[in-house]
């Protein structure tokens, strides 16, 4: 699948420093500085790298970072991912329950979230993607569709364990 091979050539870019970007989508906007991002969620093994972006040809090649939330380790990180098509890296999202850990890990650091809730909402609730009440305590929210062609969301929320390693 097209998930499946762009995430062959994420893992193999990120085992040479010295490889071109190849693999990552051309944003059509200035995104947010983002390092080729290790993603994995021990509990529903899944290791994978996250992309840049969060359009249909991103969410082909995994999960997507949105460009207008913040980058890990500040803020609301928001990251989605595709449930039932191109990898289904988030099938299992809603089997995590609260106290399981999701671990990023690039070229800047290495972040530790703890999640502490999963719920479903609509999806024009915009209000999973505002930043964290508390600036200080930076936030990880995943999103992905509960059922395809659904207009419900599951979002889980994870808080800030570790700082940069």
């Amino acid at each position: 699948t097209v998930g499946k091979t762009s995430q062959k050539n994420l893992r193999t870019a990120s085992l040479d420093p010295n490889a071109p970007a190849a693999g990552l989508p051309v944003p059509r906007k200035k995104p947010a500085p983002w390092a080729l991002t290790k993603f994995s969620i021990p509990d529903i093994e899944l290791e994978t790298f996250v992309v840049q972006g969060v359009d249909s040809a991103a969410l082909r090649r995994g999960p997507g970072h949105d460009p207008n939330s913040s980058l890990p380790g500040q803020g609301n990180c928001v990251i989605a991912g595709h449930r039932n098509v191109y990898g289904s890296f988030f099938y299992r999202l809603d089997e995590l329950i609260p106290g399981k850990p999701i671990i990023l890990e690039n070229k800047n650091g290495k972040w530790t979230y703890i999640v502490n809730s999963v719920f479903t909402t609509g999806d024009t609730d915009l209000s999973v993607l505002a930043p964290p009440p508390n600036p200080k305590e930076p936030v990880l929210t995943l999103i992905t569709c509960t059922l395809p062609h659904s207009s419900s969301r599951i979002i889980l929320r994870a808080d800030l364990q570790t700082e940069p390693q």
